[in-house]
């Protein structure tokens, strides 16, 4: 498990250094997910 996150943390530090403007957009990603809202929009549901 320790493994995981550590690879998971380098991924984010990674994609911070390569994309800074995609952090904001993952961590609003990561919030509406944690609130249980898909964080992408469709429009097939919202007719």
């Amino acid at each position: 498990m320790q493994l995981i996150k550590k690879i998971v943390l380098l991924v984010d530090l990674l994609a911070i250094i390569h994309y800074p403007a995609d952090l904001r957009n993952r961590i609003v990603g990561a919030r509406l997910q944690k609130d249980g809202i898909a964080p992408v929009y469709c429009s097939i549901f919202s007719q």
